[in-house]
């Protein structure tokens, strides 16, 4: 999805009153508080697409890749170890 279709899709997210994708993410991680977890299953249960973003963002290989990419190796590091 190019940059330009994430935030197509994330205004029509906005717009239809689904949770903001950081929101989504405290959600799965269970640091959410008790009212905007019942919420979020509220809205869920009504909303195919946050149901599948919460499905996708509960597999451990999405986790994976929202830590970002690895830092470059430092060459002067090998000569550390």
């Amino acid at each position: 999805m190019t940059a330009a279709e994430r935030m197509a899709a994330e205004a029509v997210a906005r717009a239809a009153g689904c949770p903001e994708a950081v929101e989504l993410l405290e959600f799965v991680s269970g640091t959410l508080n008790a009212e905007a977890t019942r919420r979020i299953d509220s809205h869920v249960e009504a909303c195919p697409a946050c149901a599948a973003a919460i499905s996708f963002l509960s597999e451990p290989e999405a986790s994976i890749g929202l830590a970002g990419p690895l830092p470059a190796a430092n060459p002067g590091l090998d000569r550390l170890i």
